[in-house]
């Protein structure tokens, strides 16, 4: 059976589970899905970490895809319950207690460390950064006014940041889930999350968790032999800092002249819309 949650979020007693299961999952507008799964014993001392299988469908396209899906061609179907590595037993505890703890959307900019007090003191290097580069380079005095305002603006700056971070399309489906099993149970927690960190992760109706430091965790504990979604769940802050810039510069990029001067004056007064 599945445990469903008892108030907000589940609790997972490490003592209850046998085993921690582990999916990596990459789905290309369902047309290509390909993985792996791992499995650890959690009452077994080494806390050894084996491939429990790798899988791809439709298999018969990996001619086509070949050099164009990264690692699509590393998957080895016929690979089972082959050890691989070990998890470190605090990573464990810090697994779970990271679960037990769920986390507001607030603690990604709290984890990154891009505060008020961070964005006063670089507000001005960020602009500096995006004005010297390429992504303004066919940008009008206007268009580079609006995105200055957007990123000193702290409410519009941290509005650009979340979205950002939480930014999804319609073509790639990632998937990292998380299992915690005995002999008549089972407790999930998955994330579909297609950028930094792919949270939030969920379970059942009530749990939401946008904590950035179970994803990073768990890109720890996933081995480098076969990479799938380890950077998403490990990205640098230059990285969102690089992605920020260019959703600044998707945000400013407004052609019709009324209408940016409108989002102009809405911008002065802390609005977005």
């Amino acid at each position: 059976m599945f445990i469903c949650s008892t108030s907000f979020g589940q609790v997972v007693e490490r003592s209850n589970f046998d085993r921690l299961v582990i999916v990596d999952e990459e789905n290309i507008n369902y047309s290509i899905i390909y993985g792996r799964i791992y499995k650890c014993n959690l009452n077994d001392s080494t806390h050894a970490l084996k491939i429990f299988r790798e899988y791809k469908r439709p298999d018969s396209l990996g001619g086509f895809y070949e050099g164009r899906i990264p690692n699509f061609y590393k998957i080895n179907t016929e690979i089972q319950d082959l050890v691989i590595d070990s998890i470190a037993s605090s990573y464990i505890d810090s697994l779970i207690y990271f679960i037990n703890n769920p986390k507001g959307i607030g603690s990604i900019t709290e984890y990154l460390e891009m505060d008020s007090v961070w964005h006063n003191n670089y507000k001005n290097q960020l602009a500096d950064k995006w004005l010297s580069s390429s992504l303004v380079s066919d940008f009008n005095s206007l268009q580079k006014e609006y995105g200055l305002l957007l990123l000193k603006n702290r409410k519009l700056f941290n509005y650009l940041l979340l979205n950002t971070l939480l930014k999804t399309n319609t073509s790639d489906y990632s998937n990292m889930t998380l299992a915690f099993e005995n002999s008549t149970d089972t407790l999930i927690f998955s994330t579909y999350g297609q950028k930094f960190y792919q949270i939030p992760w969920k379970s059942d109706t009530t749990y939401i968790n946008y904590n950035p430091q179970l994803s990073e965790l768990v890109g720890k504990i996933l081995p480098n032999d076969l990479i799938i979604n380890k950077p998403e769940l490990t990205p640098s802050r230059e990285e969102v800092i690089d992605a920020l810039l260019m959703s600044l510069t998707r945000s400013a990029d407004i052609r019709k002249r009324k209408r940016l001067k409108q989002a102009i004056e809405r911008a002065k007064k802390g609005w977005l819309y």
